[in-house]
C-alpha cells in the first residue's frame, strides 16, 4: 500500500516543525534532528547532514558500515550533504555512543574497538530507538524531564503529591417561586362564580398542573379552568386541548400554521459559528423565523398517533395572522370539521443583560388570564422558576463567577470547577418517538453552560485582555417538588509547582547483549531517583510499560529492571465489549484483556489532566526501517471520544479491533496498513459524563463535553507545554505516522437542541437544532486537496457509506425517518441554516478552507501532509440501550467503508488516484 499523501508540495509552506521535540539530542539519532534532516519541510527526514571521521581499523569500518545503513534507510535514502556534524569513532574505550553539541556543530562519538565494537553496533542499529508506540526515546526522555519536574503522574508518586482542589466560594440564592405567584393572584380573585374562565399557564409537571386546577375549582365551583405547560406552550395546547375535541371529529388532515419570528435570515448552519463580536445591534432577535413551528416538535407524530392518521396529512405553513401564533384547522372531505387558535405568551430580554448588543431573546412564560362572559378581564404575567433562575444566573452567578476566574488568573491559579446546583419542579417526560423527550430541566442545563462560556468569551473581548481559563462549569439540575432553589459552588485546582531540572541522555552503552541507556537528571536528589527506580520495578510507575522489552536504563547511574513485555495469551472469545455507555474504568478492563492479544498493540499514549490514562491500539507490520514501517505505507488514525458526551464512538472501535482480528476477510483491509485508534481521546470528560448520567441519563449533558477543565483541548494539540496533558496523545501519534487519513468520529443530540433562553436554540450550534441523519459526515481541506484524486476519493467515500448504511434494514429506516423530520421541520424552511447536501442519499458536508496554522483539522494546517479528514456524526448525546447499539452499528458501517475506499486508492485500483 502507498500513502496517498506525498508530502511534496510546489508551493511553500511553513515548516511543520510543530512535529518536533524540544531540546533533543542523541535521542533524535534516527529521526529529523541535526544528523538526518527534512528539507521539503514534510517532517520526514530526507537528507544526511554530516561527515565521518574513522581510524584506520577494520572493526571501526565495518561498525560505520552498520551504522550508516540505519541512517540511509531512516531517510529512503536520502542525498548526503556536507556539513560540520561529525560522526567520529574513536577506536578506544568501552563501546557507548554519546553527543555532544559545540558551537555550531554536533558530534556523534562512538567508542569501543574489535569485536565487542561491531556487537554492540550490530545490537544498536537493531534495537536503539526501533519504534514502539509512545515509547520511541524522544517520548522516554520527555516523559523522564516532566516525572523528574512532577507535571505527571508518575512525579506525583515519586514525589507523593496529588492534584487537590480548594473551594473558593459557596454560595446560595434566593428564588421565587412561580406557584406562589399563581396562589396569590387566586386569592385576588374578586369576581363571582358566574361565566369564569381560567386560563393559566405554568412550567410544572401534568399532576402539578391538576393540583392547580382542582385548587381553583374548589373556590370557584362552576368556572371553566385551562391550565397549559408554560415550556411547548403550542405543543401543550394542542395535545391537551385540541386532541381530544379532534379524537370526536376523525379528521382526514390537518394544517397547522404558526407565524414567523423576526427578520427572515437564513444563514449558514453547517458548522458552529463563533458569537463573541463588538458592535452587534442590540435590537437583533436571536430567534429563528421558524421558533415557533421548532416548539411545536414532535407534534405531527403526537397527532398521528391519537388520531390513527398518516403523519404525512398533517401539515405546516406559515400565518398571515397578526397577533395569533398558531392555528389548527381540521378536515374531512376538504371541510372544516375543527379549527382553533392559540397565542404563545412571551417576554423580551437581553441575551446576556451585560452586554445588551449582543441582542434579546423572547422566552415563552407563564400567564394568569381570567375571561367572564366572552371578555378579558384579567391578563398577567407569571413569570416561572426556570425565568426567576435565569434571573439570578444572570445578576449574581456569572458576575460572581468572572470574578472568582480573574482572581486565580491574576493570582497564577486557575478554576477547576464550578458546580450551579438547581432544585426545581419540571416536567420530564419521554415521547415514544425515536429518542424524543419534553426535558425543559435539559434545556437550562444547556443554557447555563453555553451562556456563561459566551459571557466569558464576551468579556475578554470587551476587555481586550486574557483573563484565564473558566474551568469545568456544571449546571446540575435535581428535579423535586416545592420551590426551586439555586447555589454556586466554585473550586480552584491546587497548583503543584513544578521542579527546574534538565534531564537528558548522556550515553548508550553496552552490556551482556543489551542496550544501557545512561539518563543525567541534574538537579534531582539520589533519594527521589532511587525512590523512582524502585517504584519503576515495582511497575507502579507509567513509564514501566513504556521501557518494556528495551534494555536497561539507568538515572545517574540507578539502574532499572525492565520487565518482559505481557505475554499475548489470551482468547479473543474472552473479550466481552460492553453495550453499555463505556466508562474510563471500563475501558481500563478492556484494553487490559487486548494487552494479552496477538496482532494489536496497546499503548497508553498520554495521560489526563485528572491522569487517567489515554490509551491507543495499533494494527502494523514491521518491516524493520521505521521509513519503511511509517513512510511509504498508508496510515490511517481512528480517533474516537474526543467530546466524552458523544458516547458511541469508543463501543464502535472496540468492536472494530476485535472484528478486525476474529475476521480474515475483514483483516485483509487492513493489511500493509499501518492502523492506528484510540478509543478515547477525552477520559476526563467521560469521567464527567459518567457523574452526570447516573441522574440525567438522556440528557446531551454537553458540559461533560470537554475535558476536567472544561477545555476544548483540540486547540492544544500543538501547544508543547499544554497543561491540559490529553492533548498530546495525538501530536505523538502525528509525530511518528503523519497520517494520510484521519477519521475523527463524533456526535450530536439524539433529540430535539432547545435552549429557551438563547433564543430557543443554541447560537452557536443553530444548525444542530435537530438530529438529521443516522449518520452524516464532514470533509475538511484545503485547496491544495482539489484535485482529480481527491474528488474521486470523496466521491468513493460517500458511495460506500451509503451502501453500507442502506445495507442495514433498521439503519436504514431512521436514516429515513430522521431524513423526514429534518425536511418537515428545518431544511424545507430554512435551506442554509439546516443544510442537508445529500450525495447518495446521505448527507456530506465539504468544508474547503485555506491553510491556518491555528486550524483543528490537520488537512487544513498542514495540507502537505495529510490526504483525509473525515469527521462522522451519529445522533448519540447521550443513548443507551438499542439506542446505543444503532449509533454503534451506524459508526462501524462508516469505518468499514472507509478503511476499504481508502485501502482501493492507496493501492492504485481507482482511476483518479
Amino acid at each position: 500500500m502507498k500513502k496517498l499523501s506525498t508530502g511534496k508540495t510546489d508551493q511553500i509552506w511553513p515548516d511543520a516543525n510543530d512535529y518536533f521535540y524540544p531540546d533533543m539530542g542523541l535521542e533524535s539519532l534516527f529521526r529529523t534532528g541535526v544528523f538526518l534532516i527534512d528539507r521539503d519541510h514534510d517532517t520526514i527526514p530526507d537528507t544526511r547532514a554530516y561527515h565521518v571521521e574513522i581510524p584506520d581499523d577494520p572493526y571501526c569500518r565495518k561498525a560505520w558500515e552498520l551504522l550508516e545503513n540505519r541512517l540511509k534507510s531512516e531517510c529512503g535514502n536520502g542525498e548526503s550533504i556536507q556539513s560540520r556534524n561529525v560522526i567520529r569513532f574513536t577506536g578506544t574505550n568501552e563501546p557507548s555512543v554519546r553527543q555532544f553539541m559545540h558551537e555550531g556543530y554536533a558530534e556523534l562519538r562512538i567508542d569501543g574497538s574489535g569485536d565487542e565494537l561491531l556487537s554492540f553496533m550490530r545490537c544498536f542499529v537493531r534495537d536503539y530507538d526501533r519504534y514502539v508506540l509512545c515509547a520511541s526515546m524522544e517520548e522516554i526522555t520527555m516523559h523522564l524531564r516532566y516525572t523528574f519536574a512532577c507535571r505527571n503522574s508518575d512525579g506525583e508518586t515519586v514525589y507523593q503529591i496529588k492534584h487537590r482542589d480548594r473551594c473558593i466560594l459557596e454560595q446560595e440564592y434566593p428564588v421565587q417561586s412561580e406557584l406562589d405567584t399563581v396562589m396569590r393572584l387566586i386569592d385576588e380573585v374578586q369576581y363571582e362564580d358566574h361565566d369564569l374562565i381560567f386560563e393559566l399557564a405554568v412550567s410544572k409537571p401534568e399532576e402539578v398542573r391538576l393540583a392547580v386546577k382542582e385548587e381553583i375549582h374548589k373556590r370557584f365551583p362552576n368556572a371553566e379552568v385551562r391550565v397549559l405547560n408554560a415550556y411547548k406552550q403550542g405543543f401543550s395546547w394542542i395535545e391537551e386541548t385540541c386532541i381530544p375535541v379532534l379524537k370526536e371529529k376523525h379528521p382526514e388532515r390537518i394544517e397547522i400554521s404558526f407565524a414567523p419570528e423576526g427578520v427572515w435570515k437564513d444563514t449558514d448552519g453547517r458548522v458552529p459559528v463563533r458569537m463573541a463580536s463588538k458592535g452587534k445591534d442590540s435590537q437583533e432577535q436571536m430567534e429563528l423565523p421558524v421558533r415557533f413551528l421548532q416548539e411545536l416538535y414532535p407534534v405531527d407524530d403526537v397527532l398521528a398517533e391519537a388520531l390513527r392518521i398518516d403523519r404525512d396529512r398533517i401539515t405546516f405553513r406559515l400565518s398571515e395572522e397578526p397577533d395569533i401564533t398558531y392555528r389548527l384547522s381540521a378536515y374531512q372531505d376538504d371541510a372544516v370539521v375543527f379549527t382553533d387558535t392559540y397565542t404563545v405568551h412571551t417576554y423580551e430580554r437581553y441575551f446576556l443583560d451585560a452586554y445588551p448588543e449582543k441582542g434579546t431573546v423572547h422566552p415563552s412564560t407563564g400567564y394568569f388570564r381570567i375571561r367572564q362572559n366572552g371578555s378579558a378581564v384579567s391578563e398577567q404575567t407569571v413569570r416561572t422558576d426556570r425565568d426567576h433562575i435565569w434571573d439570578v444566573f444572570q445578576e449574581k452567578i456569572l458576575p460572581a463567577l468572572n470574578a472568582c476566574r480573574i482572581n486565580a488568573y491574576e493570582n497564577g491559579d486557575r478554576l477547576s470547577r464550578s458546580v450551579i446546583q438547581i432544585g426545581l419542579d419540571e416536567t420530564e417526560r419521554i415521547l415514544p418517538f425515536r429518542q424524543d423527550r419534553i426535558a425543559p430541566a435539559d434545556g437550562l442545563m444547556e443554557d447555563l453552560y453555553f451562556t456563561a462560556l459566551e459571557y466569558f468569551e464576551q468579556y475578554d473581548l470587551e476587555t481586550e485582555r486574557n483573563n484565564g481559563e473558566a474551568g469545568l462549569i456544571i449546571p446540575d439540575v435535581t428535579l423535586r417538588t416545592g420551590s426551586p432553589a439555586c447555589s454556586l459552588s466554585v473550586s480552584a485546582a491546587e497548583q503543584i509547582i513544578p521542579y527546574h531540572m534538565q534531564v537528558c541522555l548522556d550515553a548508550v552503552s553496552y552490556r551482556d547483549g543489551q542496550l544501557v541507556c545512561r539518563y543525567a537528571a541534574g538537579g534531582v536528589s539520589d533519594d527521589v531517583i532511587e525512590n523512582w527506580r524502585c517504584k519503576c520495578n515495582d511497575g507502579k510507575l507509567r513509564i514501566s510499560g513504556y521501557l518494556s522489552g528495551k534494555g536497561i536504563f539507568a538515572v545517574n547511574d540507578h539502574e532499572v529492571r525492565i520487565c518482559p513485555e505481557t505475554a499475548a495469551d489470551l482468547d479473543l472469545e474472552e473479550i466481552m465489549i460492553p453495550d453499555a455507555v463505556i466508562t474510563p474504568d471500563m475501558l481500563d478492563e478492556v484494553m487490559e484483556q487486548f494487552r494479552h492479544v496477538r496482532g494489536i498493540h496497546v499503548h497508553v499514549i498520554g495521560e489526563s489532566y485528572e491522569r487517567r490514562p489515554v490509551y491507543a491500539v495499533s494494527f502494523e507490520e514491521k518491516t524493520g526501517s521505521r521509513y519503511e514501517d511509517r513512510i511509504s505505507r498508508c496510515s490511517v488514525l481512528i480517533n474516537a471520544r474526543h467530546h466524552a458526551n458523544e458516547v458511541s464512538s469508543t463501543n464502535a472501535v472496540l468492536h472494530l479491533i476485535k472484528e478486525l482480528l476474529c475476521d480474515p476477510v475483514k483483516q485483509a483491509l487492513i493489511r500493509n496498513m499501518n492502523l492506528v485508534i484510540i478509543p478515547m481521546e477525552n477520559p476526563d470528560g467521560a469521567a464527567v459524563h459518567e457523574l452526570l448520567s447516573r441522574k440525567h441519563p438522556s440528557y446531551k449533558l454537553h458540559m461533560a463535553r470537554f475535558n476536567a477543565l472544561g477545555r476544548e483541548f483540540a486547540r492544544d494539540v500543538f501547544v508543547p507545554d499544554t497543561v491540559h496533558t490529553e492533548a498530546r496523545a495525538v501530536y505523538r501519534l502525528m509525530r511518528e505516522y503523519v497520517f494520510d487519513a484521519v477519521i475523527d468520529e463524533h456526535g450530536v443530540p439524539s433529540h430535539e437542541w432547545e435552549q429557551t433562553f438563547s433564543g430557543y436554540t443554541s447560537p452557536a450550534y443553530r444548525g444542530f437544532w435537530l438530529p438529521r441523519a443516522v449518520l452524516y459526515g464532514y470533509f475538511w481541506y484545503s485547496p491544495e486537496h482539489e484535485n482529480e484524486m481527491y474528488s474521486a476519493l470523496t466521491e468513493r467515500i460517500e458511495q460506500a457509506v451509503s451502501m453500507k448504511i442502506s445495507a442495514d434494514k433498521e439503519l436504514a429506516e431512521l436514516n429515513n425517518d430522521w431524513k423526514d423530520r429534518f425536511e418537515k421541520y428545518a431544511h424545507a424552511w430554512m435551506p442554509a441554516m439546516f443544510p442537508a447536501e445529500y450525495r447518495y442519499d446521505m448527507i456530506h458536508y465539504h468544508i474547503v478552507r485555506p491553510q491556518d496554522d491555528h486550524s483543528f483539522y490537520v488537512t487544513q494546517k498542514y495540507p502537505w501532509l495529510h490526504a483525509l479528514y473525515y469527521t462522522s456524526e451519529v445522533p448519540d448525546e447521550t443513548v443507551h440501550g438499542q439506542a446505543l447499539k444503532q449509533c454503534v452499528r451506524a459508526h462501524l458501517a462508516d469505518e468499514y467503508a472507509l478503511l476499504e475506499v481508502i485501502r482501493e486508492f492507496s493501492d492504485g485500483n481507482i482511476s483518479g488516484s
